[in-house]
């Protein structure tokens, strides 16, 4: 009874899932390696013609393809105008050039320099400030901003504490001994409004609530307390933020030396 039990078990056992039978189990299992294989080939064969079918015909290629080219090349449009803007409104290009191409005021700074006036007012503003921010009012008095285009000296943000200069010859970059000139020759007109009024208040050297104005005062005519070298700097660098320019509001530049 226990063998044929154990016979139907095997029986059973050694039944592959294709429906095949087999005597051993050693075949059956040899049998279900091939069977297997077979089996996944065939469901790769499946997923090919599957794909194969979803492959879109000759004329369907040819109609993608025309679409592909037509926005390829409206591409290639888009991006030639978009340089083309580019080159037009970001190029490279020295400050001095565009000053000689767009600011041609009628005087150099040089002939300007002589039509500063210097008198009591301005005196006062040196009195009243000292002599850096004093000499500072006095330039920029003489150096409107409603019309920029007419002026002789010029700054821009892109070229930080650098004044430009119009001279017989074009713009220059002003060096310290350029602008040092500027200072000196002003310097020397507040000598002169200084005189008259030194002249018109020799009372104040001998009155004691004045004499401290009076030597204060003398003092700022003279420069101050720090060198010259330096107040002369200092002057340099107000007066640059005082004409500064920004260029980006009309075009774009990338500004060389």
């Amino acid at each position: 009874m226990k063998n044929a039990q154990l016979s139907q078990w095997l029986a059973v056992m050694e039944v592959c899932s294709c429906g095949r039978k087999f005597s051993r189990l050693t075949y059956l299992r040899r049998h279900r390696v091939c069977c297997e294989l077979l089996r996944q080939s065939s469901h790769v064969q499946d997923c090919e013609a599957e794909e194969e079918a979803d492959v879109p015909t000759k004329a369907d290629m040819w109609r993608v393809v025309q679409e592909l080219a037509l926005r390829n090349s409206r591409l290639e449009e888009s991006l030639e105008k978009m340089r083309r803007w580019v080159r037009r409104q970001h190029r490279k290009i020295s400050i001095i050039e565009w000053l000689n191409e767009n600011c041609k005021p009628s005087q150099t700074y040089r002939r300007w320099l002589h039509s500063v006036e210097v008198g009591p007012r301005q005196l006062n503003l040196v009195f009243k400030h000292g002599f850096i921010a004093g000499m500072t009012y006095i330039l920029q008095g003489n150096l409107s901003l409603s019309d920029e285009h007419s002026l002789p000296l010029r700054s821009f943000s892109r070229k930080e504490n650098v004044l430009f200069g119009h001279t017989d010859d074009g713009w220059v970059a002003l060096g310290c001994d350029d602008f040092q000139s500027i200072v000196s020759h002003a310097h020397r007109g507040l000598h002169h409004a200084f005189k008259a009024w030194r002249d018109d208040n020799q009372r104040m050297i001998n009155d004691i609530n004045n004499n401290e104005e009076w030597h204060q005062n003398t003092s700022k005519v003279m420069g101050g307390k720090l060198p010259y070298e330096v107040s002369v700097q200092r002057i340099y660098r107000r007066l640059y933020r005082y004409l500064k320019f920004e260029l980006k509001n009309i075009i774009q530049y990338e500004f060389t030396a």
